[in-house]
């Protein structure tokens, strides 16, 4: 499939940046005193978690791999002839701005493992944009593209329906 750089594929990625960039590293926080003051490393992966209550949070684990899968399918959708590589390391990148900005402003405990789970989210989202760019060909574009806006759309207001419940799968949230 040819590199579309379509305005609508650029507003959903700076969208999706921002939503992430809220979750992860703001914790969906609408007012500072939301924040839990945090500052802590891990770099055993999938390893006990002392902050918590010592044990493998695999739900937590799962979530940020499955935030990161729109990152693959955006990155691949505006260059599609970027490889798996490139996309992993994209997605480590950013993972390591989120995890590194909540060790320094003190409002997350930052960890190795959420570094892997979101690569692999980002890996996923490629490989999900490259299979169904070989089943659908030349429609994929536009059909793609309405996909992303209304699966973003959903999902931020999955996530504020399971906050505002208390069903939360993240901690300090």
């Amino acid at each position: 499939m040819k590199a579309k750089k379509t305005p609508m594929t650029i507003l959903v990625l700076l969208i999706y940046l921002l939503v992430l960039t809220w979750l992860i590293v703001f914790k969906l926080a609408t007012a500072p005193y939301e924040l839990s003051p945090l500052r802590s490393i891990n770099l055993i992966p999938f390893a006990e978690n002392q902050d918590w209550d010592g044990s493998f949070h695999f739900k937590e684990v799962l979530a940020n791999g499955l935030v990161f899968i729109p990152l693959g399918v955006l990155l691949k959708r505006l260059s599609p002839k970027r490889n798996l590589l490139q996309v992993a390391l994209y997605g480590l990148s950013l993972s390591f701005v989120f995890e590194a900005s909540q060790y320094l402003l003190a409002i997350g405990a930052s960890d190795v493992t959420d570094l892997l789970a979101n690569t692999v989210g980002a890996i996923v989202g490629s490989l999900l944009f490259s299979g169904f760019s070989k089943l659908f060909k030349k429609s994929l574009g536009v059909v793609l593209d309405w996909l992303i806006v209304l699966g973003s759309v959903l999902l931020v207001l999955l996530v504020l329906w399971l906050k505002s419940r208390g069903i939360w799968i993240w901690h300090f949230v």
